[in-house]
């Protein structure tokens, strides 16, 4: 198994269980430690920080995404419920 996919199944069971600071300390640890990354590790970064109210860091790493493909829906909806 891929370590973005062992990192993404693991963050996701803590966001599950709601504890998103463990969350986001897994992808960051990831993101801090892989080279490149999917877009999916991003975006799965950007949604706990949401949902975790660092609303600053989530638009940041939105933004980051939306740079690379703005016609992402998933992006766009997430980016337009924050700016509410």
């Amino acid at each position: 198994m891929k370590a973005w996919n062992t990192s993404l199944e693991l963050s996701s069971q803590y966001a599950g269980s709601f504890n998103y600071e463990e969350a986001l300390e897994i992808l960051q640890e990831y993101m801090n430690s892989a080279q490149s990354y999917s877009d999916e590790v991003r975006f799965r970064y950007a949604q706990y920080s949401a949902w975790n109210y660092d609303f600053d860091n989530a638009i940041t790493q939105l933004d980051t995404l939306l740079e690379k493909d703005n016609s992402n829906l998933e992006y766009r909806l997430l980016r337009g419920q924050i700016a509410v």
